[in-house]
C-alpha cells in the first residue's frame, strides 16, 4: 500500500492560549491572536504551562444553511519559562 502524502499549507485564523487546568493564575484571561496568511504568530504571555489551538476561517462546517469555524486543531501543550520563547507547531486537519 502507497502512502500518500498530503501537501501542507500555511493558514491564517485564530489561536487561543489558556492556562492549563491546575495553573490558576490571578488575574489571567485567556488570549486570543490573530494569524496571518504566514501562519506564524507571536504573543507575550507570563511564566506558566498553556494550552494552545487554532481555527481558521478556511475550515468551515456548512450544514442547514449556517456556516461556522471549527477548531482545526488539537490543544497542544506549550511550557512559557520567563525570559525565554516557547515555540509551538499548530497543525489544522482538513477532511
Amino acid at each position: 500500500m502507497k502512502q500518500r502524502r498530503v501537501p501542507a499549507c500555511l493558514l491564517g485564523g485564530l489561536v487561543l492560549t489558556a492556562l492549563a487546568a491546575g495553573c490558576a493564575s490571578a488575574g489571567h484571561r485567556p488570549v486570543t491572536v490573530t494569524v496571518g496568511s504566514s501562519g506564524t504568530f507571536s504573543v507575550p504571555l507570563p511564566p506558566g504551562r498553556y494550552q494552545v489551538s487554532g481555527r481558521s476561517p478556511d475550515v468551515m462546517e456548512i450544514g442547514g444553511g449556517h456556516r461556522r469555524e471549527l477548531p482545526c486543531s488539537q490543544p497542544t501543550s506549550a511550557v512559557v519559562t520567563a525570559g525565554q520563547t516557547a515555540t509551538i507547531m499548530l497543525t489544522c486537519v482538513v477532511p
